[in-house]
């Protein structure tokens, strides 16, 4: 029996079960947070007078830009730790939705 066929028979950890829970967590407030940029949309429309073209370009730009920082907070992860930058944009993320309320 090999090393992979030894892992593969072992359950999870707890400290796996809790990796798994916080990534889905983060994961999750990337889904909410496009859901709230679809919810706020009418609301940006109304407050800046968008048409329906520019509307479209918000909801665009915000995933271009979500890519663009995917791309490079990857790069920054690889050079700093992933754990700590993960952590860090947590809480970004917190300040910048409690700014944005």
């Amino acid at each position: 029996m090999t090393t992979a066929d030894a892992r593969i028979d072992t359950p999870p950890t707890r400290r796996e079960w809790v990796a798994l829970a916080v990534l889905s967590i983060g994961l999750g407030l990337i889904v909410l947070d496009g859901t709230i940029v679809g919810v706020a949309l009418p609301n940006i429309i109304a407050d800046l007078h968008l048409d329906l073209t520019d509307a479209q370009w918000v909801n665009s730009l915000y995933a271009v830009v979500l890519a663009a920082l995917l791309l490079s907070t990857g790069k920054l992860a690889d050079r700093w730790g992933r754990k700590g930058l993960f952590l860090a944009g947590l809480v970004v993320f917190m300040l910048g939705s409690l700014l944005a309320a």
